[in-house]
């Protein structure tokens, strides 16, 4: 009897210990989840893919942050959404400023900038990965890349459209550099009204693209690569530079880039006259985000601590690309992209900030 007694209550302790170290491992699994749905919200729609594997995490927890556009099931037609939600890019020219707010992009006029206007309105159809604008044309990268006349910012007219998965772009003459997961494709766009395919090099995916010269710099979480341009027809990569690159901007023979990873968030400064020979030239270290905007002998950098560096925008002086310096910064919890001498882009809005520095910044 006494050790059937024993028996059952060692029984019942293990099944309480078994219990609780259920318990514990859902909450632990809910903890984590929430932990990483509230980081994945401060990650641009372009990098979050990249910003899981980073962390190690299953992308098919959060299927829900990658889907955009889908088309109508049968039995059920969309008959109106409402598209406006987080701010990641934003592009201006003159009093005009162009937000991509969740699926939609917001026309605001600035003609006042302590009373800015919303005078138009884009509903695209996914979440918006980049946008720039070219003459009096506004390219969207979403599904696809969608191309409005803006000649009237109050009714922007669609006319056109890329067919390809893109993350990013760049546009240089007539022709518009597109970047997705797997994929690196040039554009004739010299006709906004019938534009072509005319290059792609495979094996070339990235989340980031900027151009310089001959050369088109792309980056991925294992390293930029460089691919020749020359010719539009052949693109073809000629070197690579190790590093997880969150953003990358270039001005002559210098390339500016923003790199994450375990313990090493910098701004870098790297010398790219010779592609084949790149030299690292200076770093300021422990800050890391999503977007660079040169300026002069300035660079504004959008941070975040989603990218493990300091959050806000950070301002920094150039001149000497060899020691480079902090020279002011906004505190803030996110930023995307500093836009003109006056605005930039946050997770949850649009922000004015004086920002005109004279030669002399004290």
């Amino acid at each position: 009897m006494t050790q059937n007694r024993i028996g059952l209550k060692l029984s019942m302790t293990r099944g309480v210990l078994l219990f609780v170290i259920l318990i514990t491992s859902i909450l632990w699994a809910m903890g984590s989840d929430f932990e990483a749905e509230d980081s994945l919200r401060s990650v641009p729609p372009k990098m979050r893919a990249e910003w899981l594997k980073y962390k190690g995490i299953n992308n098919n927890n959060y299927k829900g942050y990658f889907e955009s556009f889908r088309p109508d099931s049968s039995n059920v037609r969309c008959i109106g959404r409402w598209p406006f939600g987080p701010s990641y890019e934003v592009d201006g020219k003159d009093s005009l400023i162009f937000l991509g707010s969740g699926c939609g992009v917001r026309i605001i006029s600035v003609s006042d900038s302590t009373r800015p206007r919303q005078i138009g309105q884009i509903s695209a159809q996914g979440f918006i990965n980049e946008l720039a604008l070219k003459d009096t044309f506004l390219f969207i990268a979403s599904n696809g890349i969608e191309i409005y006349k803006i000649t009237n910012p109050s009714q922007p007219i669609l006319i056109s459209w890329i067919n390809t998965p893109s993350l990013d772009f760049f546009i240089k003459d007539s022709f518009c550099y597109i970047v997705g997961s797997n994929s690196f494709k040039i554009y004739n766009i010299s006709n906004i009204y019938n534009i072509n395919q005319v290059g792609n090099c495979s094996d070339s995916g990235a989340n980031v693209i900027s151009i310089s010269g001959n050369y088109a710099y792309t980056g991925n979480r294992w390293s930029m690569r460089i691919i020749d341009i020359s010719n539009p027809v052949s693109p073809n990569v000629i070197n690579s530079w190790a590093g997880y690159i969150w953003a990358i901007a270039n001005r002559g023979n210098l390339c500016y880039v923003m790199v994450g990873g375990s313990n090493s968030n910098a701004f870098k400064i790297l010398n790219v006259s010779n592609p084949l020979n790149i030299q690292e030239l200076g770093t300021i270290n422990n800050i890391a985000g999503w977007g660079i905007c040169l300026k002069g002998f300035l660079a504004y950098l959008a941070c975040s601590d989603a990218t493990g560096g300091l959050p806000g925008l950070y301002i920094v002086d150039i001149s000497d690309s060899i020691n480079p310096a902090i020279v002011g910064n906004v505190d803030l919890l996110y930023s995307r992209r500093y836009c003109t001498n006056w605005s930039f882009c946050t997770l949850h809005s649009l922000r004015f900030c004086d920002i005109i520095f004279s030669a002399h910044i004290i």
